[in-house]
This record gives structure tokens, sequence and C-alpha cells, in this order.
């Protein structure tokens, strides 16, 4: 077994840069992990990267990518991953992967959505710190229901890890994020600290996960705002459906007097971490706590952090807790950041749950249907649209004389309806006259008749003269410097239309 690291804040721009290290790791074999964590990936440097993991794809389990683009230009961190991650789809034993501390926002999420919805052997997701929101939250849940529905079909273990903080998700993406996780039966940890989820979302979302979910072992809501309303979900969770959970933070959470005491209440028998720090938790939740550790009900309980709540540094029942945790070799935090209760607290959170509202409360299974129906729908779009290419063909241009029609094009850039055909009003139009006067000197070019606003490298425009039949440069023309800019089934030489999909017989 084998990890392989090129070290930490290496500078990796172009093939040059990153080609010692894949040397490197070209000569090594067994390779089980592969961190280039810490290290600036350029497209360049990560397209030779790709190739050189290769070697790799049936050893490999895990993979850490995090904090790979700092001062990378947003443009540049797409074009990156769609370069690495489809590389990974290869792997038949990836189970981890690490994308942390990567400023992936939205503008980066399309090869993650990608690559994440056919990642069928990912077991453990780590994305942390990567600067989501709510809209990119809610595809990330889509995009984990796609993924359970092919782990599915093709009998491959659930998702085990999903540890997605800092990454402000807010309410507004946790009804998908609740399909999401809620069909990974297997699920053990999920940590969704500092998002910004407020109590309805926090209730939608652990209700929703609750619903299917048994196994869970460690939750972290650190640092969103719970209150009694989302401690109450908690509550009826951890009492009926979380019995072998292990590990519970709530610190930072706000639960509220009522909301800690409920929680306190259904702390499950299997618990050995409990994090509730500044939550407004006063002496009622701590007497409990202390009864059920005494009464033998938390017997596994070790670990207990309750500083910045409301009850006093000496109480006799902390003390008596903190006796208790350390004659089972386990420990009380130091209580010295404790609060006075403010005459002026109210205990009714009410006015505050009723200020909260989802602002799309969808209901769960029908969300699942349409996204399961949309799943349908887009499988039959590819069978349609690849039934449809097996009556169309990719073809040089022949050596054909001037005037003659050579076919019809149909693809065109992204303006391609699901049966794979230009929709009407998006023709292009046929490939018409040649264009003699700038055929390079093995092809022909033929122009494209239609669109003013549409340009294929240099666009012509057919003037047709009855005499001279003269085919003059289009005003409007846009030359385009990169090959990658063109339309995917239109390929140039210097100016010259040299491939095309023609659709029937040329």
């Amino acid at each position: 077994m084998t990890t392989y690291s090129p070290g930490k804040q290496l500078k990796l721009d172009t093939k040059e840069h990153i080609q010692p290290y894949c040397d490197e790791l070209e000569k090594l074999t067994n390779v089980t992990k592969i961190d280039f964590s810490g290290n600036t990936l350029g497209v360049e440097a990560s397209e030779a990267l790709a190739a050189a993991l290769a070697k790799h794809k049936h050893t490999v389990t895990e993979i850490d990518f995090s904090d790979i683009y700092t001062g990378r230009l947003n443009t540049e961190i797409p074009k990156s991953l769609d370069h690495l991650l489809p590389a990974l789809l290869e792997f038949d034993n990836l189970t981890t992967i690490n994308l942390s501390d990567n400023a992936f926002g939205l503008q980066s999420f399309d090869p993650i959505e990608r690559w994440l919805s056919q990642a069928v052997t990912l077991e453990h997701l780590i994305l942390a710190n990567n600067g989501m929101g709510p809209f990119v939250g809610a595809r990330i849940g889509t995009s984990l229901f796609r993924l359970a529905e092919q782990k599915k079909a093709k009998g491959k273990p659930s998702l085990k890890t999903f540890i997605c903080g800092r990454n402000r998700l807010e309410n507004g993406s946790t009804n998908h994020l609740a399909v999401g996780l809620r069909n990974h039966a297997d699920l053990k940890e999920v940590r969704l600290y500092q998002n910004g989820i407020r109590p309805a979302g926090v209730a939608k979302l652990i209700r929703g996960m609750s619903a299917r979910l048994r196994n869970l072992e460690v939750l972290d809501l650190q640092d969103n705002t719970i209150t009694a309303s989302g401690a109450d979900a908690i509550a009826e969770a951890l009492a009926d459906k979380w019995t072998s959970l292990t590990e519970l933070n709530l610190n930072d959470a706000l639960l509220k007097p009522a909301g800690s005491l409920a929680v306190v209440k259904a702390l499950p028998k299997s618990l050995v971490t409990l994090k509730l720090q500044y939550n407004e938790l006063r002496e009622d939740a701590l007497k409990e706590l202390l009864r059920k550790v005494q009464d033998g009900e938390l017997p596994k309980l070790t670990t207990v952090e309750l500083n910045g709540n409301q009850f006093e540094e000496d109480h006799a029942d902390s003390e008596s807790l903190r006796e208790a945790l350390e004659a089972r070799d386990g420990e009380l935090d130091e209580l010295d950041e404790l609060e006075e209760i403010d005459s002026d607290d109210d205990d009714d959170d009410d006015d505050e749950t009723d200020a909260d509202r989802l602002e799309e409360d969808m209901d769960l299974d029908t969300l699942e249907a349409d996204l399961g129906g949309k799943l349908e729908e887009q499988d039959q779009a590819v069978d349609d649209i690849a039934a449809e290419l097996e009556k169309t063909h990719i073809e040089d241009v022949p050596e054909m004389e001037p005037g003659e029609i050579l076919g019809t094009i149909v693809t065109q850039h992204d303006k391609v309806d699901k049966t794979g055909v230009i929709a009407d009003n998006h023709s292009v139009g046929e490939v018409a006259t040649i264009d003699t006067d700038h055929a390079d000197s093995s092809h022909h070019t033929p122009k494209v008749v239609g669109h003013d606003s549409f340009h294929l490298g240099h666009l012509w425009k057919n003037s047709t003269n009855d005499e001279t039949h003269e085919t003059k440069k289009q005003d409007k023309s846009t030359e385009y410097s990169e090959a990658n800019e063109y339309p995917p089934s239109i390929g140039f030489g210097g100016n010259s239309l040299h491939r095309y999909l023609v659709k029937g017989e040329a």
C-alpha cells in the first residue's frame, strides 16, 4: 500500500511543470492514495495529471484534491475539473475523495454535477468550504439522488459519509438535500456544520433523512440555527430512528432552553460524544443529562461539551457530571464562559418559529418522484439521440464541384433538441456551394447558408448571382481563435470546414 504526494505549495501550470511528478507516479506500484492537496493546478497540468492517474485506476481507493485551486481564475477551475473528474470515473475502487477548500461556487459546479451523478464506487464524499450557496446545494442533493439510483442499478454500496460544511447551503437547499441523502440507506456520517440553515430547514432535513435512514452514527449541525422547532425534529429522530448514533454535535446552534431539554431527553444509549456548547441550555437540561448518566441510560457517553450555556460554573450537577464521566475515563469540557440568564429572555420560540418558513416547502415523496421521472426522461432522451445518430455519419468533405449540395448539418453547438436534430427555429441551413476562392490545398470549403448571428469560423454568405455565383464574406462574420469554441461536430483547418455531420447520404 502506497500513498503518493508531490509535496505542498507547488504552482503547476503546464505539462512541463507537472511532468516530474507524473513520472514519479508512473514508477510506483500498488498506489492506494493520491494526495495533491495544497498545490495549485492549471488546466494543462490537470490534463497531464489525469492521464498519469490512469495507471493506478485499479488500486487507488482515496484521492485528496483539497485546496488545489489557490490563485486560479474561476474560468480555469471548471476546465481543470473537466479533465480530472471524468478520469476518476474509470477507477474501480475509488471510495473516498476530498474536494474541500476549493472555490467552486456556481460557475464550476457543472463538471462536479456530471461526475457525482455517476461516481458509483464512491462511499465517502468530503465537500467543505467550497462557496456553494443554496442553489448549488440543491443541485448537490439532486446529484446525490441520481447517484443513489445509479448505485442501486449497478449493485454498489450506498454513500456512507457526506461532509458538506461551510458552504452557505441555507434553507433553500434542504428539500433536495433531504431527498438525496435519504436514498443512501447505509449513510453513517452527515456533517453540515456552518451552513446558515435555519429551524424550518433543519426540521425538513432531519425529518426527511430520518424517514429512511436507520444506521446514522454521526450528525454534525454545529453553527446552524436550530431553536426549539428544529430541536423537536432532532429529538424525534433520536428517540425513535437513530438509535445507533455515537456522535451528536450541536454546538453553537441556538437550541434554546426548551430545545436543549428536548434533545437531552431523547439521547440514545449508543451515544459516545455529545457537544451542546452555546445553546442557552439551562439547569433542567443539565440535571436530566446527569440523571441519564448516573442511571446507566447513557453507558457509552465519555465526551461532553457544555461550555457557554446558562447555569453556574460551580453548579453541583456539573461537578457531579464531571466526576461521573472521569470515572469512565471520559471528560467534561472547561466551563469558563457560562452565561447568565437574561431576565428579559423568553423561552417562547413561537415568534421566531413563525417567522421562519421554507420559501418552497416541498413534499419530499412528490419531489423524489419528479426527480425520478426526469431521470427516466433523460435516459430515454439519450436512447433517442443514440438511435438518431445511428442514421448519421461523419465524413471528410469530398472533392465537389462548385454549386453541389453536400447535405444538411444536424447538430449545432448547444441548439440541439432531444432527438439530436436541429430544431426548426435554430436551423443553420444546408451546406451548399463550394467556396473555391478560399478552399485550402486539401479541402474545398463548403459555406453555411442561414443564420446571420451564428458564425462558424469565418461565416460565408451566399450572394448568388445568376451569372457569376460569387460567394462573399459576410459583414458580421466572427473569427474564433480556439478550436474548442467551434460547435462539437464541426472541425476547421485554418478557415476551411473539412469535417461535418450529415444526415443520410452526402
